[in-house]
This record gives structure tokens, sequence and C-alpha cells, in this order.
């Protein structure tokens, strides 16, 4: 081999290591997000859907028999979170576990089938109700871990929710103990009895905000507050941002989003008429039915266009006012004109 080719073959090399730890470094930074249930005087699931600047996602309703299913997903295919209008809640985001089991660690229990945690989202959300039959459909399960790994979280109107992960022999369940639960991008598990404050891992600044917003707010949680305990747990970091963000009420089977950290204008889904309307910060009502499918950046630009068209609507008033108030001008100099005329004669 000559000098050149060596060399060439060492660049070539470089370069693949390279691209191999700027793909690594972007699954590591996407798909922060966060999510969780607070019970209330009403029923609040949330989610934060975090990913790269520009990248976009679906919304979609489905029906499956008497059931419709509001769900959300990347361009990539991939479903993040959802609500039946049964009431069940489903949220789905990267986790980062400090112990690697492998992607095909022992079940410990080999009779167990094996099932990966994206299948149990998509089981639970498209068939249940409740959180008892999530754990029912799990008892003769094992949840292993593929090349992306995950958690999730599901909640029902009964008060009940948990985060399903995987453990080193069993499935790792955590569900609720206060009125509230919340889910980062942390193993919850590991830290089962730590003081929120005390937990420093991937996710835990928005888990903590989150969880100091409930706690102050609890005793009143409405809508708004769903709302702002959403922006109080938005992505900050300036490599990936909050791209979506969605508060879902099962009481009415509606969900407000937010788009692109922009909490001063809020949309609403009802899952149940298959609609999004502007709920809040609209210059003029919008409403449009969900035919199959809408995306966050076809709200984008719904919301540019309103704000346009008021615009335009300003500055067609403002040319008329001013043209109006031209007429009258002259129109007074000629009455003065006219008079001025007939007093001399």
């Amino acid at each position: 081999m000559s000098i050149f080719s060596r060399r060439d073959c060492c660049k070539s090399i470089i370069v693949i290591l390279l691209l191999s730890c700027i793909m690594i470094c972007g699954c590591v930074q996407a798909n922060a997000c966060s999510s969780f249930a607070v019970y209330g005087d009403k029923t609040y699931y949330g989610m934060n859907w975090d990913y790269y600047a520009h990248y976009d996602a679906t919304i979609q309703i489905q029906k499956v028999n008497e059931m419709k299913i509001f769900v959300v997903y990347d361009q990539d295919g991939n479903d993040f979170t959802g609500m039946n209008t049964k009431g069940l809640f489903a949220s789905k985001i990267m986790e980062y576990p400090a112990e690697d089991f492998g992607l095909f660690h022992e079940t410990g229990d080999n009779k167990l089938r094996r099932i990966e945690m994206k299948d149990v989202f998509r089981k639970a959300l498209y068939n249940f109700s409740s959180i008892d039959e999530v754990n029912d459909y799990l008892k003769d399960k094992r949840i292993i871990y593929s090349q992306t790994k995950l958690h999730d979280m599901f909640a029902d109107m009964n008060g009940h929710a948990q985060i399903v992960e995987v453990g080193r022999d069993q499935n790792i369940i955590s569900p609720i103990e206060e009125k509230f639960l919340i889910m980062s991008n942390f193993t919850s598990y590991y830290y089962k009895g730590t003081p929120y404050r005390e937990i420093n891992d991937k996710g835990a600044d928005r888990y903590i905000s989150g969880y100091e917003y409930a706690i102050h707010n609890i005793g009143n949680f409405d809508l708004d507050n769903g709302l702002q305990m959403l922006e109080a747990m938005k992505c900050a970091d300036n490599s990936f941002y909050t791209l979506g963000s969605f508060l879902f009420e099962p009481e009415t089977n509606c969900v407000y989003i937010a788009v692109n950290r922009d909490f001063d204008k809020i949309w609403k889904v009802s899952v149940q008429d298959e609609t999004i309307e502007s709920y809040k910060g609209f210059e003029k009502p919008i409403k449009i039915k969900i035919d199959q499918k809408i995306k966050l950046s076809d709200l984008r630009k719904l919301s540019n266009n309103n704000e346009k068209s008021t615009e335009k609507l300003i500055m067609t008033a403002m040319v008329l006012s001013a043209a109006f108030a031209s007429i009258l001008f002259i129109t007074g100099k000629n009455r003065k004109k006219i008079n001025h005329r007939v007093l001399k004669s």
C-alpha cells in the first residue's frame, strides 16, 4: 500500500469516526422530553416534545371500534404521546440508564414473552382504559431495551399513574405516590425515595422545575396551571428545543397545544369532534376539521397567516382612516372657499 493510499485510508477512518460521534451525540441530545399527570379538582396529563429545531411532528386522530385515539408522531414515524377517549394517557421518551443491560439481556424468566417498550405504548394507547389493564397485560411479558432506550408513562382517570421501565431481572413499575407524577430522561426507580432537589441526572432540571410547580399549585390546579407547568418544564438547551407542548384534559377529551414554546398562542383539539381551533392569543378565530392529520408546521403557518391578515386589516383601516381624514380636510377647505365667496357677493 502506498503512502498516499494509507493517508487516504486514515482520513476515511477519521471521517467515519467523526460522523459516528456526531450521530451518537445527536441521539443523546434528541428526544429530551418530559411528561406528567396531575390529579387536582380535574385530571390533566402533559407532554413536552423536545427535538432539533425545524423538526416536525404530525397530529392524527384514529379510531378503534368506538374509541378514538389522539396520537402524535415525529417525521420519522415514531409516535411519542397520545390519549384515547376512554381517558388513558401514554407517553414514551428517551431514557438514559446508568446501567446498560444490552439489547437482549436475561429475562429472569424464559417463559415470559419479550416485548419492546414502544410496543407496550401502542398496545395500551389503542386498547386500554385503565392502569389495571396495562398491568394485567404486562403480567406475562418481559420488557427489553431495543436500540433506542425508552421508558413509558401511563395514566388514567381513576387517579392511577405509573412509569414503566426495564429492570435487570424484571419489569420495574414506579406508581404515583402523591397527587402528581413526573417523568424525565433519568431512570425513575434509581431515585426512589430521593428528595427531588437532590436528583442530578439527565433531565433533572426539567423534573425539578415541574415538581416545584406542582407542589405549589396542586391545591387549585386548572387548565392554565397545566399550561404553565409545561412552560416551566420546557427545554432551555441551545442545541434542541421544545417544539410541541400538549396538555390533555380527559374529562372533555380535549388537548391544548403550544407550538415552538409559544405559550401566548394555544390551540384546542376536540378528539371527539376531530377538530382543531384557536383557543387563546389569536386575532381572528380559526377552526378546521382534522380529516386525516395535521402537522405542527401547519399550525405555525396558520398562526403566521392569522397575524398577517390582522396586520393587513389594521393597515387597510389606517389607510382608509387617512383617506377619510384627507377627504374631510379637502371638503372643509372647499366649504370655506364657497362661504367666503358668498359673503363677498
